[in-house]
């Protein structure tokens, strides 16, 4: 009796896209609050990073211009304003490709292997194990009550 592996792939299902969603959200939001941070390090009113409570409703505010959103203690106004909007912005935007680049490239190349041979699965977990959970394996084959 030969074993043929199948080439079939595991089919895709929401929990990838969601973690991958969710992992793209984060990396936006930190990118902009270290982009804003380090541009106004740049435009001289020193490094700011805001409370845990306002880091997500910063970052609203920080897309729109607002670099002193989520934070009490800046008033960037005047000239180093606008260097500091620049610089956060193009800060955010190369932090962020930098990030998402590499993890779209990774997520486009990656392929499932399909489904394990049967000289693996024996490998794996043992030819009693499979005798024992047979009938949960392929119930169609190995039913209990008689046909």
């Amino acid at each position: 009796m030969s074993s043929q592996q199948h080439q079939d792939s595991y089919a895709w299902t929401w929990e990838p896209a969601a973690a991958t969603l969710l992992g793209m959200a984060v990396v936006a939001l930190l990118s902009a609050q270290a982009g804003r941070s380090l541009a106004l390090l740049l435009a001289g009113s020193g490094w700011h990073w805001p409370a845990t409570s306002q880091l997500i409703g910063s970052t609203g505010g920080i897309l729109t211009g607002d670099l002193g959103a989520g934070l009490d203690y800046v008033d960037p106004s005047g000239g180093s304003a606008v260097v500091a909007q620049v610089l956060a912005v193009v800060i955010f935007t190369s932090a962020l490709l930098a990030a998402l680049i590499p993890t779209a490239r990774w997520a486009a190349t990656r392929r499932y292997r399909g489904m394990a041979s049967t000289v693996q699965a024996h490998q794996l977990l043992g030819i009693g194990h499979l005798r024992t959970i047979r009938a949960v394996v392929r119930p169609d084959l190995y039913r209990k009550e008689p046909r």
